[in-house]
């Protein structure tokens, strides 16, 4: 019989729940169910010393070299910087659209073949499912636009550099409010921004939502528990974007994605 995990709390570190900056609230907001499945508090960027934590540092340390080649502040520099310009996003939707114009026929062929090995190839079987997901627009596929994802990814990592001093806060914060204010013009509400991450991650994954994943139950807990932060009003106003001497300029249309530049002339890489 399988097990399963039980669904994390959500940490506070702020006997309000929130941080007594509502913008701050919001942009933290954006990266919860990974946030909260790490075992952060929730409103607080610098975690507070607590019982804990070294563990809490030495597994974030593990799983950020192992998942993310993140070991250092350059890497984790490169790292925000490649989901800030790129992500998974711009991958992800050059997949739909090929799938999405491609002769059926076709389809049919690539499905065949990648069924010869998806009994032992985990990858074969990711694709069958994505392809299978655009084709019924299983989740609403084929109107994702896979912004979610990337950013509650870019937001766990923010918290990871802070837990290890690689970011300061003051660093920390116009990137944050860059990828809110981009989420805000992308997303109508915190479903919607929901439904989103969850299309992402699917599509990542290659793999159906699941009962047992502790990220999917925490993003289902964040839509339904009274003190969620996903609670907080979606039209949160938020800073305007202030050029800075310590971040890098770089022009780039909205339309080819957002530009979460956090790297330093002096760190250039």
């Amino acid at each position: 019989m399988l097990l399963r995990t039980a669904t994390p709390k959500l940490r506070f570190a702020l006997p309000t729940g929130h941080p007594e900056n509502a913008q701050r609230a919001w942009a933290l907001a954006m990266g919860a169910p990974l946030v909260a499945s790490e075992g952060y508090a929730l409103d607080a960027l610098t975690q507070p010393d607590a019982p804990g934590a070294a563990s809490l540092k030495a597994r974030v340390a593990a799983r950020m070299k192992t998942f993310w080649s993140v070991q250092d502040r350059r890497t984790l520099i490169a790292t925000l910087n490649w989901l800030g310009r790129e992500g998974h996003r711009i991958g992800h939707m050059a997949r739909l659209t090929d799938y999405s114009v491609s002769p059926l026929q076709n389809i049919a062929e690539r499905r065949k073949e990648l069924g010869k090995t998806a009994d032992y190839d985990e990858d074969a079987r990711a694709e069958l499912y994505r392809i299978d997901a655009l084709l019924s627009d299983h989740l609403g596929m084929l109107k994702a636009k896979f912004l979610a994802f990337d950013t509650a990814r870019a937001v766990m990592l923010v918290y990871g550099g802070r837990l290890h001093d690689w970011l300061s806060e003051d660093e920390c914060w116009p990137y944050l409010f860059d990828m809110a204010r981009d989420v805000q013009r992308t997303y109508e509400s915190w479903s919607d921004y929901a439904e989103d991450f969850l299309r992402g991650r699917s599509f990542w994954k290659g793999a159906e939502f699941s009962e047992r994943n502790v990220v999917d139950r925490l993003t289902q807990k964040l839509l339904s528990t009274r003190h969620s932060p996903w609670r907080l009003m979606w039209e949160q106003p938020l800073p305007p974007q202030v050029a800075s001497a310590r971040l890098r300029d770089v022009s780039e249309p909205i339309s080819q994605g957002p530009v979460w530049w956090l790297e330093r002339a002096g760190d250039a890489l």
